[in-house]
Parts: C-alpha cells; structure tokens; sequence
C-alpha cells in the first residue's frame, strides 16, 4: 500500500470491489503524511460531515510535525480534489456538495460563530464549526486558505439608528454635576 501511495496511484480507483477497505486501511494508518493526504483524495460525497472533519484534523496534526515546503506541497496534490465539504444553504445539517480548492471566490471559511450565522445561506460556507477550524488550522494554513476567513475579509461597521429619546430626569442630573467633570478634564 505504502508503495502505490508513493506512485500516487488512486488505490480505490484501482481496485473498485476493495475500496472501502483501503479507505479504511488509509484513515486509520500511522500517521504518515503520505497516507493522510490520500485518506483525504479518497472522500466522496456519501461520507458523513463528521468522518470528514476526522480526516483533516488528522492531516493537520501530521502537518504541524513536518516542514513548511512540505506542508505547502500539500496543496499541489489536493489542489483540484473536491474534498471540501461545503453549506449553501441556511439550517440544514450536513454539507451540500464537495468542492475543490478553485478560486478564491468560490467559498469562504466563517471561522467566527457570529459570522457562521450572519453569512450563512448567503455565500457558500466551508461545513466545519469553530472548534473544528480551530483544530484544522496547521492544514488551512498551509493550503494558505487565510485569504477565505470571514474574520479577515468582513468589515464591521455599526451605526446606531432610530429615534433618539431623551431621558429628562437623568439629562438634568448630568448638567448639575458638568463642573465636577470639567474639573477633571482640564488642567
């Protein structure tokens, strides 16, 4: 096995009757990053959002142990692989569709809870929650995905609005007391 993954053969492809047991074989092996990237080659759409999460986390973690250019060699076999589970749509669970790295606009990382929410069903979303990104990190990093997260691409711009009311009793009992803090504004 070690032997067709260092050709780069699609093992699965190779042997169709067998190829739930190489998956298997691949997802649960020492962790090699030669094996962790093929586990990863290997999702299909009938693998459950969960499963999938299992497999970055574990190909992050072998990353985190290797060099940067190895880690950036990553993206050159995952770069046309639809393995990225993605969310079109608002409150459903699961993932909708596989899709591969592509451009930059195809879809976003809502890294942020409160971005999850606000973004959701709007723009299509990697599927992993917070504390799952947080564990991919080292494997987001060096597919230099930074680029996709909501947190750095999203502007926050919050302007109060409705009609402005007065509270009589407090307003006066501020004004009695503007020398004590003039007092302490000027020297």
């Amino acid at each position: 096995m070690k032997e067709c993954i260092s050709k780069g053969l699609n093992i699965a492809a190779e042997y169709n009757q067998s190829a739930k047991l190489f998956k298997c074989l691949l997802a649960s092996g020492p962790g090699e990053v030669g094996s962790a990237i093929q586990s990863l080659v290997l999702i299909e759409s009938t693998m459950t959002l969960s499963r999938i999460s299992e497999l970055f986390t574990k190909v992050s973690d072998t990353l985190a142990a290797i060099s940067n250019q190895k880690a950036a060699s990553v993206a050159e076999v995952l770069k046309n692989k639809a393995i990225f589970p993605i969310r079109e749509t608002r409150g459903e669970a699961g993932y909708q569709s596989l899709r591969p790295l592509g451009c930059s606009s195809d879809w976003y990382i809502a890294d942020l809870d409160h971005l999850a929410d606000s973004f959701e069903g709007v723009v299509p979303l990697l599927a992993f929650t917070g504390e799952n990104l947080t564990a991919m990190d080292p494997f987001l990093v060096a597919l230099q995905l930074e680029e996709r997260k909501l947190s750095n691409l999203v502007q926050s711009d919050a302007t109060p609005g409705g009609k402005v009311k007065t509270h009589a009793e407090r307003t006066r009992h501020l004004k009695a007391r503007s020398y004590l803090f003039t007092a302490y504004v000027t020297p």
